[in-house]
């Protein structure tokens, strides 16, 4: 069986690196966690950030009501919560399968600085 060339992106250090095997992209990501330190993946995976990191959502948790909870708007998986969570719909996706920049929608953010 030939080998299998998977690019992948490295989620700790946002560099590129390239994976020969036969096993499938998942195996992959588990041999690439392998290359470091325990600790630094704990500090990159269990971290907050503080009120002045995020500024602006400090400012709408302390002016509107927040919630503690968040129920996805589509019982489905990430993208299409994502693409309706940005601008209201997920114009009827409810898979994955959409590449990215393909969707021409307007998030609500893009609608509500183009009416001010």
């Amino acid at each position: 069986m030939a080998k299998l060339r998977y690019r992948l992106r490295c989620l700790f250090e946002g560099t590129t690196i390239l994976l020969r095997h036969k096993r499938s992209v998942w195996s992959g990501k588990h041999e690439a966690g392998k290359e470091h330190d325990r600790t630094f993946l704990a500090q990159q995976v269990v971290n907050y950030y503080t009120e002045d990191q995020v500024a602006v959502l400090t400012a709408l948790t302390q002016n509107f009501v927040t919630f503690n909870h968040w129920h996805s708007d589509l019982p489905g998986p990430t993208n299409p919560n994502l693409v309706a969570l940005h601008s209201g719909t997920s114009v009827g996706y409810g898979a994955n399968s959409f590449e990215h920049g393909s969707m021409t929608l307007r998030s609500t953010f893009q609608q509500l600085t183009e009416s001010n």
